[in-house]
C-alpha cells in the first residue's frame, strides 16, 4: 500500500529526514512518535506530496485521508454538519452517505458541533470535526497528525478503538504512545533524524 525508500529532506541546510525507508502493508496500523521537530509532520507531508523529498522515492496505492495537526480550511460561518456536507460533496459523496458517517461518529459529534457555527468551536470541538472530515470518504490510507490533541479521555479511547478496526492503512503521528500501544498499532519512534 505504501513504500518509502531512502527518503531525505532538509530545510535551509538542516536535515530533518535522513535516508528513511518504510513499507506499510494493507490495513496495517502504525504510530510514529517522537519529540517536536523530529520530522513526524514533515514525513506526513512528504507522503501526501505537499513537500517533495530531496532524494528517495514514495509509492502509494489508494486515496488519502489527511488530518493536519491544526483544524485548517473549514468554513467558519457554516455549522459542523454543513461543513461535512461541503467536504463530502468535494469527494462526490451523497448526503445519505455523509449522514451515515455522521451517525457512525455520533459519540464524537455532539448536537453542539453539528448545529453550531465552526467559528464558535473550542479546540476540542474543532479537532473532532477535523478527524471526521478526514474519514468521511473512507480513504484507503489515513494519515493523522496528533488526532487526539484537545480531546477528553473518553473521546480519545473512542478514536483509538475506531482507528484500530479501520479498513485501511492508518499512520498516526502522536506523542501519546501508551494509549496507542494498547491496541494493534506498530510503533516507529523518530529520534532526531533517525527512525528507531
Amino acid at each position: 500500500m505504501l513504500k518509502c525508500n531512502n527518503l531525505s529532506k532538509s530545510f535551509s541546510g538542516n536535515k530533518v529526514i535522513s535516508n528513511l525507508s518504510i513499507e506499510v502493508q494493507q490495513n496495517e496500523k502504525i504510530i510514529i512518535s517522537g519529540e517536536n521537530g523530529c520530522g513526524k509532520s514533515t514525513f506526513a507531508k512528504l507522503i501526501l506530496g505537499v513537500l517533495s523529498p530531496d532524494s528517495g522515492s514514495i509509492l502509494c496505492q489508494g486515496d488519502f485521508g489527511w488530518m493536519p495537526a491544526q483544524s485548517e480550511s473549514f468554513f467558519p460561518e457554516l455549522t459542523g454538519q454543513e461543513n461535512l456536507y461541503a467536504f463530502g460533496s468535494f469527494n462526490l459523496m451523497s448526503k445519505a452517505d455523509i449522514d451515515l458517517c455522521i451517525e457512525d461518529f455520533s459519540e464524537l459529534l455532539s448536537k453542539e458541533i453539528l448545529e453550531g457555527r465552526f467559528k464558535t468551536f473550542s479546540s476540542g470541538m474543532q479537532q473532532k470535526l477535523n478527524l471526521v472530515r478526514a474519514l468521511l470518504h473512507k480513504p484507503r490510507v489515513l494519515i493523522l497528525d496528533e488526532p487526539l490533541a484537545h480531546m477528553d479521555q473518553v473521546s480519545c479511547q473512542f478514536v483509538v478503538d475506531k482507528l484500530s478496526s479501520y479498513d485501511g492503512v492508518v499512520i498516526v503521528m502522536s506523542h501519546l504512545k501508551d494509549l496507542w500501544d494498547q491496541n494493534i498499532f506498530k510503533h516507529l519512534k523518530f529520534e532526531s533524524i533517525n527512525a528507531q
